[in-house]
């Protein structure tokens, strides 16, 4: 941040006279200028390991209000770890993040382009959904285990991010392998339809809460002892 002074401004009549206050036509004032950054990122390769984004992701998070971070996504996935890092930087960060999918946007790179807060499609957009590819070796638990483990955080995951994206019932055809492909008006169609789910869905919850506060309100002064009154003594 830089701050500079401007000078006031004298009358005319008599440019000697400096300090007194008489002779200044207009008060100066103080100025601060603010220096914004604009960090460009293009994801227009495989989505590798978090390691390889760590700079980045240490730039996006220290990123200020003013800062603008733009990501233009051509990608047809790969490391679900890294795109989880790069999701966890997006929503840790104060500067205004835009995603822009300029060309595929595809598994784990469609789950980085819907974290993000602000997105915009290009006509020749496009992007694919489908269930996580993974392997495993070991001993037949382990394998077991492993599994379990990975199709219950990639459910848990895929549920968050395509929430009000999908409907319930894609979303467990995704589940059972099902690729969904869509081009740029169905994908800004979409996007559309969830945020007006997620505004209808903060409404309620709103709601609810009013709600619950109104009954512990009522609770609360049915709970509330009455005032012992004496009786008048007559004798």
């Amino acid at each position: 941040m830089k701050l500079n002074y401007k000078q006031p401004i004298l009358n005319n009549e008599d440019e000697d006279i400096d300090c007194d206050p008489s002779r200044v036509a207009h008060l100066g004032y103080f100025e601060a200028k603010k220096e914004l950054s604009k960090i460009s990122v293009y994801l227009d390769e495989q989505i590798k390991q978090p390691d390889y984004y760590r700079q980045l992701i240490h730039r996006i998070r220290n990123a200020d209000e003013h800062d603008i971070v733009e990501i233009y996504i051509s990608s047809y996935g790969g490391s679900l770890d890294g795109a989880l890092a790069l999701i966890e930087a997006i929503e840790n960060t104060d500067a205004n993040v835009l995603c822009v999918i300029t060309g595929m946007a595809a598994s784990a790179a469609s789950l980085i382009a819907l974290a993000s807060p602000n997105i915009s499609v290009s006509p020749r957009a496009s992007m694919m959904l489908h269930q996580a590819s993974f392997g495993s070796f070991g001993k037949q638990s382990d394998i077991l285990n492993h599994a379990n483990f990975v199709d219950k955080k990639v459910r848990s995951l895929m549920q968050e991010m395509y929430e009000g994206f999908l409907s319930k019932k894609e979303l467990e055809e995704l589940f059972m392998g099902r690729e969904i492909w869509m081009e740029a008006d169905e994908i800004i169609d979409r996007l559309h339809a969830k945020q007006e789910y997620f505004e209808i869905k903060q409404q309620k919850e709103e709601k609810e809460k009013q709600l619950v506060e109104e009954q512990n309100i009522s609770a609360t002064k049915v709970a509330k002892p009455k005032r012992a009154t004496k009786k008048k003594q007559t004798t």
